[in-house]
């Protein structure tokens, strides 16, 4: 028997003024996106943002169904997206925000941490991170709070299943 341990590095920032500009400016434009979410059953939206290698941006936005398993996730809609553009290499990272449509008070405690993806989208993640063929740093942004970072985006889902499980290498 072997043991071995994962671990992430995750590092936080107490204010948006502290990460590149080039990642504020992702961040904004989640936040941006978030206003683009159809959530009329759960009223929680969520934006997400695409950074290409060509400083180019693209967006999503959680879009809700009547049957929640219909649901797209602001973070799939994004990478979709991109892929059908023809970027599935150029993608460099991802910033991604979310809260409740009526809050528009001071966020309580609970939404002060930054959101984290769904398992779902973890999985779309280490998919796209194996199609860009590099790792995909990751910006989880909070209403008023903190924000995390990671470098790489395979931290959020360890041991994922990827298609090298199914025998299949990077071209």
């Amino acid at each position: 028997m072997k043991t071995f341990t994962l671990s992430a590095e995750v590092t936080e920032y107490a204010t948006l003024d502290e990460l590149r500009p080039e990642e504020q400016r992702l961040v904004h434009e989640a936040r941006a996106a978030r206003g683009e979410a159809y959530a009329p059953y759960s009223k929680f939206l969520v934006g997400a943002a695409l950074l290409l290698d060509d400083g180019t941006i693209v967006r999503g936005a959680n879009q809700e169904n009547a049957s929640y398993g219909m649901t797209a996730c602001a973070e799939r809609t994004a990478i979709w997206r991109a892929w059908l553009q023809g970027q599935e290499r150029a993608i460099l990272g991802i910033a991604i925000t979310g809260g409740h449509a009526e809050d528009t008070r001071e966020p309580p405690p609970h939404l002060r941490q930054p959101i984290r993806p769904c398992g779902a989208c973890r999985q779309v993640l280490s998919e796209a991170r194996f199609r860009a063929e590099r790792k995909l740093f990751v910006i989880l942004d909070s209403r008023g709070g903190v924000l995390h970072r990671v470098d790489d985006s395979d931290v959020l889902l360890p041991l994922a299943f990827d298609p090298r499980t199914l025998g299949i290498e990077p071209q």
